[in-house]
């Protein structure tokens, strides 16, 4: 009870700062939060006095899209930044990060990457100084480069003992076929030979000189002191400009019958089970919180429907949930579990049935406001960290919406009722459009031949 009070107090702190007194102005940007042009490089700062830390994140306008000729290039590069420069080796560069108490690293997309910076605000200065120096000077060591495909070549092999991420990652893939978005970010195991120090330079210099850049930054007024850092020291600008764009028309679905696929692995004595599909555009357009609501009440908890049905009722699983999301071009939904191998078929059969029971409405009021309570009330502790709160503007931004989304959430959850969630639960999940997919033993394939006679088979490195 005294660790929920702690919390309860720290959130509430939190949005004391962050919530309470930020109202919209005409531009739309929030009363605390400030944006500011650094030689043409939008600033956003979030003012912050309660403790003498930092944190940054950059923004970067494009991701693994650019990708085109060594797929996992990107990722490989941002991950060997701090691998060693011009002036410093790796080991240097790690104990001066570990002196300043330094914490961050990078993210990529497929349409844009960031970068986070944190710490102590008296080491600010020289960190960024620092940070500028590797972004500017990374050489990517041939024998740090070395090791690091050597790690990656291993963890791609060892997916096979880790049949959930696997499975996944193959349904990812799967599922988005067709699409801009269906190859990995990092890559697979036959890229690994392709990336080198050259092309990790030039993809580097590409980033530097020509890919759009916002800073977000929170702290005192003194964060702002690092302006000349960052255009002096780091070279960038507003000239450099260029933000990735996806042309895409949309996926079309067979409209008689889902696709079902087995992912055969060696010895497995578990079935894994995917089922979802990509979302067009259209689908998601000013959708999120319905999309969030449903697949909540299908699978977001102990009460959903897909956890009484599947673990509760039948003792199928010991796990199971549902998801339904947006991105700037497309979303994805998906149902996610195992079970044992001879009750592949009974899961799918229950999981089908479930969705049924979401287009008809048949879930009580008490799912309904349960599930909204939960919505509402949990909603204030993905801001607890300051990371968080600078990762949603950065997605906020990025996907063209205003910050007061941030605070309209409850708002727009509370209006939702349930035809609401019903007709969504009935585009999102019409089985037709599904990608079904298992990871598990060959001796399944005569098993989910009883549900589609168009079963495709791959072996499971065909997604490594």
């Amino acid at each position: 009870m005294e660790n929920k009070i702690k919390r309860y107090f720290c959130c509430a702190l939190f949005l004391f700062f962050f919530f309470t007194p930020l109202k919209a102005e005409t531009s739309g940007v929030l009363k605390d939060v400030k944006k500011l042009d650094w030689d043409g490089i939008e600033v956003v700062w979030i003012k912050d006095n309660r403790l003498p830390l930092y944190d940054m994140t950059v923004y970067f306008g494009d991701g693994s899209l650019s990708d085109e000729k060594v797929k996992g290039e990107t990722e490989k590069m941002f991950s060997l930044l701090g691998r060693g420069t011009s002036k410093y080796s790796y080991k240097e560069i790690a104990e001066q990060f570990e002196f300043w108490g330094f914490s961050g690293g990078p993210s990529v997309f497929h349409e844009y990457s960031s970068y986070n910076f944190a710490g102590l605000l008296k080491d600010m200065k020289e960190t960024i100084t620092f940070m500028c120096h590797i972004f500017k000077e990374a050489s990517f060591p041939e024998e740090e480069l070395k090791k690091s495909i050597k790690t990656a070549r291993l963890g791609f092999q060892s997916l096979v003992s880790d049949p959930s991420s696997l499975a996944s990652r193959a349904f990812r893939e799967a599922s988005m076929k067709g699409t801009p978005f269906a190859y990995p970010t990092g890559g697979k195991l036959k890229d690994l030979d392709h990336i080198s120090r050259e092309g990790l330079k030039k993809k580097l210099h590409y980033f530097n000189s020509k890919v759009k850049k916002r800073i977000y930054i929170s702290g005192p007024k003194e964060v702002l002191s690092i302006k000349d850092i960052i255009v002096k020291n780091c070279g960038w600008s507003g000239k450099q400009d260029y933000k990735r764009k996806v042309v895409y028309s949309g996926k079309k679905f067979n409209s008689k019958k889902p696709d079902f696929i087995l992912v055969t692995v060696p010895k497995a004595n578990q079935a894994q089970v995917r089922l979802g599909r990509y979302l067009n555009f259209s689908e998601i357009q000013g959708n999120d919180e319905v999309l969030n609501f449903m697949s909540s009440i299908l699978g977001g908890g102990f009460t959903s429907i897909l956890n009484r049905e599947v673990r509760i009722k039948r003792g199928l699983t010991y796990s199971i949930g549902a998801f339904a999301a947006g991105q700037k071009y497309y979303g994805r939904s998906g149902i996610i579990s195992s079970t044992r191998n001879e009750k592949v078929l009974e899961m799918i059969k229950v999981i089908r049935s479930s969705l049924g029971m979401m287009m008809n409405k048949s879930f009580s009021k008490e799912q309904y406001q349960t599930t909204k309570n939960f919505l509402i009330g949990s909603h204030p502790f993905q801001f607890e960290k300051v990371t968080s709160f600078i990762s949603q503007m950065v997605f906020l931004d990025h996907v063209g919406k205003d910050y007061s989304e941030l605070y309209r959430y409850t708002e727009k959850i509370s209006k939702i009722n349930e035809r609401d969630i019903a007709l969504s639960a009935k585009n999102i999940f019409d089985w037709k459009k599904q990608t079904v997919l298992i990871l598990g033993h060959k001796s399944l394939e005569k098993t989910l031949q009883k549900l589609s006679k168009n079963l495709r088979v791959f072996s499971y490195k065909e997604f490594l």
